[in-house]
């Protein structure tokens, strides 16, 4: 709950796969700041800086499905 105060973004299946791995994810150009990084089906990934249209990392905590 401590973790609610940040926007969600919801990846893809194929996106979330790169987000374990710390791979890029292509975001939109506008969006920006700090969120939570959540997969389909609602679980927390990473939390991440949305900046220049891409995910730039902080602390990805999934690293297997």
């Amino acid at each position: 709950e401590a973790l609610a105060e940040w926007p969600a973004l919801n990846v893809t299946c194929a996106e979330a796969e790169r987000v374990r791995h710390g791979g890029l994810v292509e975001v939109r150009f506008d969006l920006t700041g700090l969120h939570r990084v959540m997969d389909p089906s609602g679980k927390l990934l990473a939390l991440a800086d949305a900046e220049h249209g891409k995910l730039v990392y902080r602390r990805v905590l999934a690293t297997e499905e």
